[in-house]
């Protein structure tokens, strides 16, 4: 009974069946099939009835047809299996079919049949059980792949891994997986792979693999977990090569700490870089020399000469301060033309020998192109510097608007030298 009290049509309800239905007979002759069989296969049941079923099946599949009916009718369900089943244009669609014996069951008088159609759904597998399809799909993929066994040693891999890596597969196998990651990453890799077996996850993160030069090429590496799976027994991993996005990435966190036009550190770099060394220095007891910079009307080059003149001048006053430090230190471009440099471990007299420096290295004259000459023209830079040997426990801000005010202070004097 429905829940209003009427009797439920079974007719009606076996027309809106979501999957074909049909009934054959022992023999396999079609006796009745619903409207959902109509629609999926495109027959006219009119037009098939009384027809033996079996010349729509697949003939490679008709084996599997013919037993699992007969074996239907001696047990309460039959198995599921998988077949092909031809419709009215005369392709094959495939079906994964159970049935049900009811030959002894008045008004039906046959075995029924239910069918669910996975055609769509199989384009998008690989043929269950045909190793050399499964194979060829392997090697041909552009992504690494590999099998490792439950301690992250290298059971298998596909072409890619050499392809991408140059390492040949013999060189690869019962290996460890960290053999081949960088350095800097081997211990995430290694506690990724400790984590997993018998998790029954997966973890996606990334990783640099290296190649047979030691180069590391960036990777999205996704290992799951299938050691309790019987035909793997291990842990499967895939590698998407990232090189372009990381070098994407770099570039974009580069324009966000770098000034466009010196590529050197900007300002909010330069505060991030001079904090950290002054906390180095709290700890190490050692001293941060700040020395701040400002060429001296550096408006006149732009008037005169053009702004890409003035462009190429601070970019080669940029050259020059960087050739006055060490790799360690740092220099940065403040803002239009004022420079920051942070060189730690100096005492005074090392600070006032690196303000010297500076000075000599700005005396030889900036050769310019002016597009109106056909020479360069040379231009002597003036600069006014203040340097302070920061005091532990002051901010980054504190320590450049120290150096700011020594070089207000050292400018005052040369004009009044000049007055």
């Amino acid at each position: 009974m429905s829940e209003h009290g009427s009797v439920v049509d079974t007719g009606a309800m076996l027309s809106m069946v979501p999957d074909p239905v049909v009934v054959v007979s022992a023999e396999g002759t079609l006796l009745w099939a619903n409207d959902m069989a109509e629609v999926t296969f495109g027959w006219s049941f009119a037009g098939f009835e009384g027809l033996d079923a079996t010349e729509l099946v697949h003939p490679d599949d008709l084996p599997t047809a013919m037993a699992s009916l007969g074996s239907v009718q001696s047990k309460a369900a039959g198995t599921l299996v998988e077949i092909r089943v031809r419709d009215h244009t005369g392709n094959y669609r495939r079906v994964e079919v159970r049935g049900r014996s009811a030959i002894d069951v008045p008004g039906v008088g046959g075995v029924v049949l239910m069918l669910r159609d996975i055609t769509d759904r199989r384009r998008w597998e690989l043929v269950s059980g045909d190793a050399a399809a499964s194979a060829a799909v392997l090697e041909a993929l552009p992504t690494i792949a590999l099998v490792l066994t439950p301690d992250g040693r290298i059971e298998s891999a596909n072409r890619a891994f050499t392809r991408l890596l140059g390492h040949p597969l013999e060189d690869t196998l019962r290996r460890p997986l960290t053999d081949f990651v960088s350095v800097a990453k081997v211990l995430s890799v290694a506690d990724h792979l400790a984590s997993l077996p018998g998790s029954g996850e997966r973890a996606t993160f990334e990783t640099d693999l290296v190649d047979t030069e030691g180069e590391p090429h960036p990777m999205n590496l996704t290992v799951v977990d299938l050691v309790g799976d019987q035909s793997v027994q291990g842990l499967v991993a895939t590698a998407t090569d990232i090189s372009t996005l990381a070098a994407a990435r770099d570039r974009l966190a580069h324009a966000a700490t770098h000034d466009d036009l010196t590529g050197l550190p900007n300002r909010m770099l330069l505060h991030e870089r001079l904090d950290l060394a002054l906390s180095n220095a709290a700890f190490r007891d050692i001293g941060v020399g700040v020395v701040f910079v400002d060429l001296d009307d550096f408006g006149l080059i732009n008037d005169s000469y053009g702004h890409s003149a003035g462009d190429a001048a601070l970019v080669e006053v940029g050259n020059r301060l960087s050739a006055a430090v060490r790799d360690s230190d740092v220099v940065a471009r403040y803002g239009g033309d004022e420079f920051v440099l942070v060189a730690s471990g100096l005492d005074r007299r090392a600070l006032a020998r690196l303000v010297d420096r500076i000075g000599w290295l700005m005396r030889t004259p900036v050769a310019l192109d002016i597009g109106s000459h056909q020479r360069p023209v040379e231009v002597r830079l003036s600069l006014s510097v203040g340097a302070v040997l920061a005091e532990t426990g002051i901010t980054s801000g504190d320590a450049i608007e120290r150096a700011d005010s020594a070089m207000q202070r050292d400018r005052s004097r040369r004009r009044q030298r000049h007055a």
